[in-house]
């Protein structure tokens, strides 16, 4: 193992030397625990024996001792801005011999700035501890270590040292029993007294400080419990209670709330001996900001509150603490006053105009004020401003959802899939032409008898992942696909003719013979009929019976959920020759040459003999696009294409490589075999042959396991693992649009496979029966039979369940964006987009990122083969950009706008700090400060503070800013815990509040997930699909190793959000979150990463596209997750666990076991009296120099020592030699 000399940064004071003077500020500091007469050192005079004068100065001895810790834990402790661990978390970097010294660090530089920066130039925000050559390491960086002995530089405590000198056991066998590696010693530092040839040493002292945040508190009951309450809150309420027993029998509250000291610990089963470092009954925290320094805002006072903003809060000029306010932003600087005091601008701030609100949570959090298990879907309240894309080609969304200020949550379904098969028939024509000559040229031609006629079989899929039946209402789609095809049929006698078949929106100009008059040709259009789809059900919509498309009132195009069937279809049947309409077929010239060579001269579609069969040939590209558009706001069922075009969007879904300029590449049939055309009658034609494979044309989300056809037919990138991508880690299942970005892989043959939506080529798993599932269901990432009925991903926050963790706003959605994650909130994975994941934006340094901020010509592509397909090598770019609402166009004054960054990260990095749950409303605020213990609040380990004026306290609970110099958390958990069975305590604290669970430990992602608990081994099922995970006792084992070896590499963690996000490094601990790690690292998720594999080894080849694409394979392989399931349900994700137990954690511990010891010797040096004490010291909200408002501490000049907040003695005890 390597050895690294342990360092000190820090002036270090000489303790033995210098005593006096400590001993002296000390004491005009702690005056309250003077007053309470334990650590008083008034003069003693000393009577009687000669050993009773022994032990009272060995006693005096050791409260001096006592003192001297608390002074040390209030310097170094006492300020927000710092952070605790064991040395044992340095024990993977250096061998200690001293594992349980704590050291402390602090979370700021040595000119007391954050280490987080936010440049543009550099990416938004970069972490200086690992950025630009810098290596912070803990034990360059460690402030103290808090142990007694001399401070001197060189002879600082050092824990991989140990004690240099006389060696004191301050926890020895009486403690720890035969577990001699985890005693403590500390160094003895002599007194001496008198002055030249009387001085003399009359004893010594030592003193260790333990940490009590590190430990799991097995004393905290469930008082909702203790007080009667049945609310579904306490299904996550032992999530800090920290189970007792863990797998044992139940305690019951009232017997945790009788647990006094470690003894205590036996009375249930448990050894106080063996658990000394691990487990405790008396811990609580405070709600600080470690980063910022400060408290933690009340978020729950914000959302209660209805929109009600919070002003800043001020001291003089200083602002010392923010407010909040609906508009604030949830990514960067919450608004220009911030920004400002943050030296910037907030234009300047690339994320700005799309960073989500916080009225985006507090909407979000107002769902549940709905109740019932079944909702109206609400569809997105914000539309872009008025022309915002005017210039997207055909003006057919003039009414986008708009892209800035998120500040809704929407409730509707995903659009999963649109897609079309056709068939052909043909029948008599009731009035046939006679045959006759061309006049110009005397050319006799055939009789017509007979007319072709298409028949269309469309398959809309909606999906509703959220925990409650969505009541959805008439809703219209627009299916834009390949509107020109060409066909080629082949008669009962040989001969073959070959036919423009046109779909959709268009017109055909009869002088040119060409297409006019639309840019939107190949859009059917359809109307889906209401419906309430249950939770986690995909229905799956066609057409109700057989019936003529209706190409003007498109309304009466009605789809309703249905298992397809083959006599239900719409029909297009051929218009006269003298209708100017949109025209179905056309004849393509060169006239068709018969089985002898002669020439077939006819008009528009008419057949002179009954075809055989039909095949698609590569002569047909349609108008524009391939899309669909969703919409809501309908209005009967007589609308035409002009009335969707006035009516606001839903969702986006663009597969267009080319974002609709020209000429998109359609997919060719490359097979020879032709598809049999059915004889039918002329009216009410009834069909049933099952349409070819190949006729299918359309869209659909990615699946779990692409198709064979899709993998080989990926040019370049077929012998890749391109097509495997984790939807729900790096895709916003509920995004609004979804289109090709710049930062996509690009295969180079078409359809181009891109984005989380694609088109197919031709597999027979996306057949007409591959796909016709038994009922309405669908499933969302493959075909009907390869998944469960139900997918439920996100949950509505319940009416009876105050929102207790940060974690819970996971089910938030926070981006319109298809390229944002699906769960924003406590998870932290690296977006595989962002090149250099040392930053938390797109690095600025590339001029192909800079130029129009990453939407240029050279990162979309353009067409010069000369094949007509691009006019302009930027003009895919300006579609692009335009489709995004010209954000991305470059600014004036540096005010441009990134629409990629880690939004994770950024979101993490606002909360996890600066704001907290006290949950409850104002009359439950109210209750609880009348009776706290009758009424606790939701969170019921809130210990409430002060007992004052019962109007006075109210008013500061129910206040933003000083709600939290209020409150307590009883058995708060540092993170930086490296003790393994305290791990194990609190993820198993949730242990037996569901009794589908068992004997496991449950973290479902829902409160009330339908389906069973999904143990190991089970992935694929209904249960993991739609139920609750289930840990056993040796998967939380695993997970207490892992997590503690995450700590160990990271760690300290010097705040909440350092602790939840991943390190702003390129190395593995970029990748994710150290939580994430640990749940990788134990194998839990083992069986979907066998069953759903991601192949994240290697990173996708560069190559030269045909399309001029500077870097076709951008989405970094090596990035994404180990599995394409990441995030189902009976996946266990980082967030699902901060879910359960994130309202209990912090980055630093508030209660520490002080451990003191003295001795008396005589003039021959022989130790006469030996004597040792325990205390407990809490610190408080409380600060030792208060501001004006007496909520944090004073700001110091640079050199002014910050003593923080104030620490108290809580217990004392006097300790026997057999106990120590």
């Amino acid at each position: 193992m390597k050895t690294t000399t342990i360092r000190k940064k820090a002036r270090w004071r000489s303790e033995g030397q210098g005593f006096s003077l400590v001993l002296v500020v000390t004491l005009m500091i702690l005056l309250s625990l003077i007053a309470m007469g334990i650590l008083g050192l008034g003069a003693s005079v000393l009577r009687g024996s000669a050993s009773e004068a022994g032990r009272q100065l060995a006693r005096a001895n050791a409260r001096l001792a006592l003192q001297l810790a608390i002074a040390r834990l209030q310097e170094s402790l006492g300020p927000d801005q710092r952070v605790c661990a064991r040395a044992d978390l340095l024990r993977e970097r250096a061998e200690m011999e001293e594992l349980n010294w704590v050291g402390v660090w602090r979370t700021t530089d040595q000119e007391g700035e954050s280490y987080w920066k936010r440049t543009v130039r550099d990416g938004g925000l970069t972490d200086t501890r690992f950025f630009s050559g810098n290596s912070w390491s803990p034990e360059d960086e460690v402030l103290d270590w808090l142990v007694s002995g001399p401070r001197g530089e060189g002879s600082a405590p050092d824990p991989q040292r140990g004690v240099q000198g006389q060696a004191v056991a301050l926890v020895a066998a009486g403690s720890i029993g035969d577990e001699a590696a985890a005693g403590v010693s500390a160094p003895r530092v002599p007194v001496r007294m008198g002055e030249g040839e009387d001085l003399w040493e009359r004893g010594g002292y030592a003193w260790w400080v333990g940490d009590q945040g590190a430990k799991a508190n097995v004393g905290s009951p469930d008082r909702l419990e203790m007080a009667g309450k049945t609310s579904l809150t306490r299904h996550y309420q032992r999530a800090g209670a920290q189970d007792v027993e863990l797998w044992g029998e139940d305690v019951a509250p009232e017997r945790k709330a009788r647990l006094v000291g470690r003894t205590g610990l036996s009375l249930v089963g448990l050894d106080p001996q063996a658990s000394f470092h691990d487990l405790t009954t008396a811990s609580a925290g405070l709600f600080v900001n470690t980063r910022e320094g400060g408290l933690q805002r009340d978020l729950t006072w914000y959302l209660h509150g209805k929109g009600r903003r919070a002003e800043d809060l001020r001291d003089g000029t200083t602002v010392v603490s923010a407010g909040i306010a609906d508009s604030d932003r949830l990514v960067g600087p919450a608004n220009n006053e911030e920004a400002m005091r943050a030296g910037l601008r907030l234009s300047t701030v690339k994320s700005h105009l799309i960073a989500p609100t916080f009225r985006s949570l507090r909407t979000w959090s107002e769902l549940a004020q709905e109740g019932g298990t079944t909702r109206d879907a609400l569809f997105s309240a914000e539309e872009a401003r008025p022309g915002a894309m005017a210039d997207a080609y055909d003006h057919s969304n003039p009414r986008p959802v708009a892209l800035q200020d998120l500040s809704h949550q929407s409730l509707r379904p995903v659009l999963v899939e649109g897609s079309i098969y056709y068939g052909l028939s043909y029948y008599a024509d009731p009035n046939p032409a006679p045959a006759g000559r061309v006049p110009s040229s005397g050319e006799e031609f055939p009789a017509r008898n007979y007319r072709l006629r298409i028949h269309l079989f469309p398959r809309v899929v909606l999906w509703n992942p959220y925990n409650v039946s969505l009541r959805v209402p008439e809703t219209a789609l627009a299916l834009l696909v390949n509107g020109a095809k060409c066909i080629e049929a082949t008669y009962q006698d040989g001969s073959m003719e070959r036919f423009k078949m046109y779909l959709g929106r268009t017109h055909v100009n009869e002088q040119t013979g060409g297409m006019g008059g639309s840019a939107q040709q190949g859009t059917l259009y359809f109307h889906l009929a209401s419906t309430v789809i249950p939770p986690g059900e995909s229905f799956l919509f066609s057409p109700p019976d057989g019936q003529e498309y209706s190409e003007r009132k498109v309304g009466r195009n009605v789809l309703v959920p249905t298992a397809p069937d083959t006599t239900r279809n719409f029909y297009l049947s051929l218009r006269p020759d003298a209708d100017n309409s949109t025209q179905v077929f056309r004849r393509v010239t060169p006239p068709a040459i018969g089985p002898d060579g002669e020439t077939l001269q006819h008009l528009n579609g008419s057949l002179r003999l009954p075809v055989l069969s039909f095949r698609e040939v590569a002569d047909g590209v349609q108008a524009d696009d391939y899309r669909m558009l969703w919409k809501h706001g309908v209005r009967g069922k007589d609308w035409t294409p002009e009335d969707f075009d006035t009516w606001p969007m839903a969702q986006f879904v663009s597969c267009a490589l080319q974002y609709g300029d020209n000429r998109e590449l359609p997919v060719v049939w490359a097979e020879q075999l032709g598809v049999p055309v059915v004889a039918t009658q002329a009216h009410n034609p009834l069909f049933s042959q099952v349409p070819d494979r190949r006729t299918r044309d359309g869209f659909r989300m990615r699946w779990f396991r692409e198709t064979v056809s899709n993998e080989r037919g990926s040019g370049i990138l077929a012998e890749t693992s391109h097509f495997q991508d984790a939807q729900m880690a790096n895709w916003n299942m509920r995004g609004s649009y979804s289109l090709r970005t710049p930062w996509e892989n690009v295969t180079d043959t078409t359809p181009a496979f891109f984005g989380n939506y694609t088109r197919d080529l031709f597999d027979e798993v996306v057949s007409y029966d591959s796909l016709r599932p038994f009922g309405v269901n669908a499933f969302p990432f493959g075909t009907p039979g390869e998944g469960p009925e139900r997918l439920i991903l996100f949950e509505l926050p319940a009416a009876e369940a105050d929102i207790l963790s940060l974690g819970a706003f996971q089910h938030a959605n926070l981006s319109e964006l298809m390229w944002a994650p699906s769960f924003v909130v406590g998870n932290s994975l690296a977006d595989p987009r962002i090149t250099d994941p040392r930053g938390t934006e797109l690095e600025a340094k590339s001029v192909n990122n800079r130029q129009t901020n990453g939407w240029n010509r050279y990162t979309i592509g353009w067409d010069d083969s000369g094949e007509g397909r691009s006019d302009d090598p930027d003009k895919w770019a300006f579609y692009a950009r335009h489709l995004m609402q010209n954000l991305p166009e470059s600014k004036p004054r540096g005010e441009d706008v990134n629409l990629l960054y880690d939004l994770s990260y950024e979101v993490n990095h606002t909360l996890w700090d600066r704001f907290f749950l006290s949950t409850g409303g104002e009359w439950e605020k109210k209750d609880f400060v009348k009776n706290p213990a009758k009424s606790p609040l939701p969170n019921s380990r809130l210990l409430l503070l002060g007992a004052g004026n019962e109007d006075d306290t109210f008013a500061r609970l129910n206040d933003c800013h000083f709600a939290a110099g209020s409150l307590m958390l009883e058995g708060m958990f540092n993170v930086n815990s490296t003790s393994v069975e305290a791990w194990k305590a609190v993820l198993s604290s949730n242990k037996g509040t569901d009794q589908r669970a068992g004997e496991g430990v449950p973290f479902g992602r829902l409160l009330r997930a339908p389906a069973g608990s999904r143990q190991a081994g089970e992935a694929g099922s209904e249960d993991s699909f739609a139920g609750t995970r289930v840990l056993d006792e040796q998967e939380v084992t695993s997970l207490a190793e892992a997590m503690v070896e995450q700590v160990r590499a990271r760690g300290p963690f010097l705040s909440l959000s350092d602790f939840v996000n991943r390190r702003l490094v390129n190395a593995e601990e970029g990748k994710k979150g150290a939580l994430q790690a640990a749940i990788d690292q134990s194998g839990i998720n083992g069986s979907f990463e066998g069953t759903y594999e991601l192949n994240n080894e290697e990173e996708l080849p560069d190559y030269r596209h045909p399309d001029n694409i500077w870097d076709a394979t951008r989405l970094n392989q090596t990035l994404k997750p180990d599995t394409v399931a990441w995030g189902v349900p009976g996946f266990l994700t980082q967030a699902d666990v901060l879910q359960v137990i994130g309202m209990g954690l912090s980055a630093r511990s508030e209660t520490f076991l002080v451990r003191a010891y003295g001795d008396a010797k005589n003039k021959a040096g022989q130790v006469i009296a030996k004597a040792w004490c325990e205390a407990t010291v809490q610190r408080f909200p409380e600060p030792v120099e208060p501001d004006s408002h007496g909520l944090n501490p004073l700001v110091k000049e640079r050199g002014e020592i910050d003593w923080g907040r104030r620490f108290r003695l809580t217990s004392f005890r006097w300790l026997r030699e057999e106990e120590v």
